[in-house]
């Protein structure tokens, strides 16, 4: 099973002759779809000499390889050529799941991954890149409401009127977050301006509704057709008024950064946040060495110190790390796996999760560990060796040591602590 969920069954290439601004592109979509799409990169020969290579673009594709299909978006000619070289290479079966998409790079990356992530398949996202420039061109005067998915004289279902309070308006992460919910429902909706008496376009096109150019404090009206039609404008409706901040969706399932599993697994019957029985027994055997493992050291609130500073997707990767840890703590981790699952570079996923939690990665995944293997110790009949494989451990002196360095006691020491005047004994 994949490490924090799937992604989407579309995926993003971005060939550019610049790593840097690959790299930023790739940014910038995981920061409009909070980490719901894969990106890769490619073309660049180094961090710092601009061109494209056929192998980094070959490595990218086959990285990329998924079920519905890979979009390739490029900046200049030679990407071009470059890639059309490579794709001749591939198989037939293989290039026919890739298409290179003439759209313009940032606009179309971020406009196609909006769609990606909301389910659209390969076709509908380049269909969504090629009109990326759509929304500029209204935003600066250039052009009127450009494609707009009209209503067609069909008069909708349910209506609703609602007041953007959000400072950016309807941003682009924003409006991406409107067009997931949006493709949620069995409904067609729209959405118009009230206050820049703008047409009627598709709630769920990113192009359509940055065409609004919907500021804060404006007025919009939201419309559906359609047997979730009543659903779609109400919870569409309440993520506005929330200010974009996405919540539960139809049948008690909760949007997170990679599908659609619930954000908190360790709140399962395998959770780490019970209280331990016997920590104040502590006291004088060494535990104030840590004052972090004498208290609940798996719930988000007791890290969320210096959340607002890392911006939501690196924190929700963080709250995905450490969900993971908590419900597979027993399983192999390291660093570099867990930061390529939530499609972080390994240096910045440590940084930004010890700017979260206040701890390196690996020492939070001790903490949750040996807080399991000090439950165990003291209500089950497990020999340390058990304790130690059950945690994740396979040399039990290893573990021992790790035991004696979080707790200043060894885990024999530590259950002695319960047989000898724990609970229930005379």
């Amino acid at each position: 099973m994949p490490l924090l969920g799937a992604v989407s069954m579309v995926s993003l290439v971005i060939v550019s002759h610049s790593a840097k601004l690959a790299e930023g592109v790739r940014e910038l979509v995981e920061q409009v779809t909070r980490g719901r799409v894969n990106v890769l990169t490619a073309g660049a020969v180094d961090a710092t000499t601009l061109g494209t290579t056929p192998d980094s673009v070959r490595t990218a594709l086959d990285r990329a390889q998924a079920s519905e299909g890979t979009l390739v978006l490029v900046d200049l000619g030679s990407a071009i050529i470059t890639t059309e070289m490579v794709l001749e290479e591939l198989p037939s079966d293989r290039r026919a799941r890739v298409l290179l998409c003439e759209a313009p790079l940032v606009e179309g990356a971020v406009a196609a991954a909006a769609q990606i992530a909301a389910g659209a398949t390969l076709e509908e996202a380049a269909a969504e890149a090629r009109g990326a420039l759509a929304p500029k061109l209204v935003q600066l005067g250039v052009g009127g409401c450009g494609d707009p998915a009209l209503t067609g004289g069909v008069i909708p279902d349910v209506e609703t009127v609602v007041t953007v309070s959000h400072p950016l308006g309807l941003h682009a992460m924003a409006a991406a977050a409107f067009v997931r919910m949006a493709s949620q429902f069995q409904a067609t909706v729209w959405v118009r301006s009230l206050t820049r008496n703008t047409c009627t376009v598709n709630a769920k096109s990113l192009n359509a509704l940055s065409q609004l150019d919907v500021r804060k404090g404006h007025v919009i009206a939201i419309a559906a057709s359609g047997s979730d039609s009543s659903l779609a404008v109400a919870k569409l409706k309440a993520l506005v008024e929330s200010g974009f901040a996405e919540g539960d969706l139809p049948g008690g399932r909760r949007e997170t950064p990679r599908g659609r599993a619930r954000l908190y697994p360790g709140r399962s019957s395998r959770s780490m946040g019970r209280p331990v029985l016997g920590d104040a027994r502590l006291a004088g055997h060494g535990a104030a060495r840590n004052p972090v493992s004498l208290r609940k050291p798996t719930g988000e609130g007791l890290y969320q110190r210096q959340h607002r500073s890392i911006g939501v997707t690196a924190t929700r990767a963080v709250l995905d790390a450490m969900a993971y840890v908590r419900e597979h703590y027993a399983d192999p981790i390291t660093t570099r796996a867990i930061a390529r699952s939530v499609f972080l570079q390994p240096q910045y996923f440590c940084r930004v999760f010890k700017a979260y939690t206040g701890i390196p990665f690996m020492t939070y995944v001790t903490n949750v560990r040996v807080a399991k293997a000090k439950e165990l110790l003291a209500r089950t009949g497990l020999s340390i060796a058990e304790v130690a494989f059950e945690v994740g451990y396979r040399d039990p002196n290893y573990f021992a040591r790790v035991f004696r360095r979080v707790q200043g006691i060894s885990p024999r020491a530590y259950r002695r602590l319960f047989s000898e005047g724990g609970p229930g004994s005379g």
